[in-house]
């Protein structure tokens, strides 16, 4: 995640994406390393793929229906957006992936000695 932050954010530089756009997309990437890495730790790689494939294709399946059934639910979402500034928008979301990577570390480390002792 690290080496494609760096990559990105040097591709950033040469196009018309901002570094606002790279800050998002790397919360995304921490929001689904720390989503995935407890479940590959405790029932491994398979099931570990399984369950980050149920979570994003879950969301997005959710997020579709919400927004074919309650639009409004979405316009009142975009209007606080909008309302917000981009940069803190952006890193409040970053902050708070860290806080979730570290969740999800912490975790991860319970269930490998969990599992090392077992």
């Amino acid at each position: 995640t690290g080496i494609g932050f760096v990559f990105v954010t040097i591709l950033g530089c040469f196009s018309k994406s901002g570094f606002m756009e790279t800050l998002i997309i790397l919360s995304t990437a921490l929001l689904l390393l720390a989503l995935s890495l407890p479940f590959q730790l405790k029932e491994g790689n398979e099931k570990g793929r399984i369950v980050l494939f149920v979570v994003v294709f879950g969301c997005t399946f959710l997020f579709a229906f919400l927004n074919q059934f309650i639009p409004k639910f979405f316009d009142s979402i975009e209007s606080v957006l909008n309302t917000m500034d981009p940069t803190m928008f952006s890193v409040g979301l970053l902050i708070a992936s860290f806080i979730l990577y570290f969740i999800s570390m912490r975790i991860s480390i319970r269930v490998y000695k969990n599992r090392v002792l077992d």
